[in-house]
């Protein structure tokens, strides 16, 4: 996924918070400022650079007080701490959408193999019964019923290449490369065996509080706000400014060095606002870093119960009657051609199997997904 558009998005927001840290780290620039005297009314002379004129120079330079300017860089390293556990997140994110979408995808294309057979199936008893027809064996109905029957399932067929169609189109947004016909080979054996109880409800609960990156987030939401109510306090501390000068003739004396400090008296403004903002904003991530956890610890909960059901419902299955069913389906066919059963018997046979098939797929897809749904609330690839 290395191509992925919302990915490189994220990574630039990484690379720009980086360099954000520099930016926090540069000390403010001195000021420098000259003063020329335009017109000296003594000699009549403009600009005048004689001794008889008026030059001043003044270098300042801003001192922050306080710890202003470590607190500054503590926060871009939050925010860049931040952003590169929004990079996992969205990482964990689209991971957990890929899995799905093949997994989804590779049984979509099982149920598209299982139309194609009983298509098959049927465009070779509509051709026998046609024929049948021809010599007076078959009546006219039956012909009509089955290619019906022949119709439905084409309609169906199509149905399920659009489905395909869709996911292989979000597959290709997803990975950033041209759509093209996909088929997916999964190597699910391992995966359909794993034992969900072989991990604790607790130890997963553990490791999501500890894996997640949102969680994460949030913590870094309450560490930043805290480093701001530093900031904030430390602002109302006012900065020092110092000077050093020259001026040749508009002092107390030609050629005058002088020096000078100066900073805010913080009579009136110290900033109360922000600081009291900022408390209340870390009450406010504070309160929304718990609210994080207890929605991980219900998400990782109904995700384990999910895949505990899923896992109950797929180890009922008896898989043995597939190939027995394949098996009956053809001694069906040819009793049907032979008259020994009824096509109404022959029709609920198809459909019995069809119904069993897609329900057997449908089983291994919701134990695939919801194994893969607790590996993304968890935060990590547990069951793999």
């Amino acid at each position: 996924m290395q191509h992925n558009l919302e990915l490189l998005a994220q990574q630039y927001q990484v690379d720009a918070a980086r360099a954000a840290i520099l930016q926090a780290r540069l000390w403010n620039n001195p000021n420098l400022a000259v003063t020329q005297g335009l017109y000296n009314p003594e000699n009549k002379k403009w600009i005048d650079l004689s001794r008889s004129g008026e030059t001043a120079l003044q270098l300042q330079q801003l001192i922050l007080l306080a710890g202003k300017r470590n607190k500054q860089i503590l926060i871009a390293r939050d925010q860049y701490q931040w952003n590169v556990y929004a990079l996992f997140d969205l990482m964990r994110t689209l991971r957990y959408t890929l899995h799905a979408d093949m997994f989804q995808l590779y049984y979509a294309q099982q149920s598209l193999n299982l139309y194609a057979y009983e298509i098959q199936s049927f465009h070779h008893l509509a051709d026998v019964l046609r024929e049948q027809y021809q010599k007076g064996f078959a009546a006219k109905k039956e012909v009509l019923r089955i290619q019906a029957q022949l119709l439905d399932l084409q309609n169906q067929y199509v149905s399920q290449q659009q489905q395909i169609a869709d996911i292989e189109a979000e597959l290709a947004t997803l990975l950033s490369v041209p759509r093209s016909y996909v088929i997916p080979i999964l190597q699910t054996d391992s995966l359909l065996l794993q034992d969900v109880r072989q991990y604790a409800l607790t130890t997963l609960i553990d490791s999501a509080l500890n894996n997640r990156a949102d969680v994460q987030m949030a913590g870094m939401n309450v560490k930043m706000s805290q480093h701001n109510l530093q900031l904030q306090k430390a602002q109302a501390v006012p900065d020092l400014l110092l000077a050093v000068g020259y001026d040749k003739n508009g002092s107390y004396v030609p050629n005058a060095n002088l020096i000078s400090a100066g900073f805010d008296i913080p009579l009136f403004n110290r900033n109360q606002g922000n600081i009291q903002a900022a408390k209340s904003m870390v009450q406010y991530q504070q309160t929304q870093l718990q609210q994080a956890r207890e929605a991980v610890i219900t998400e990782v909960t109904d995700a384990y119960q999910q895949a505990l059901h899923a896992q109950q419902l797929y180890q009922s299955v008896d898989t043995s009657f597939y190939t027995s069913f394949q098996h009956m389906l053809e001694e069906v066919n040819l009793n049907y051609q032979h008259r020994n059963i009824s096509m109404l018997e022959l029709l609920d046979m198809y459909d019995a199997y069809k119904q069993a098939v897609l329900d057997y797929q449908q089983a291994q897809l919701n134990r695939l997904q919801t194994l893969e749904k607790l590996n993304y609330v968890v935060g990590r690839t547990v069951y793999h």
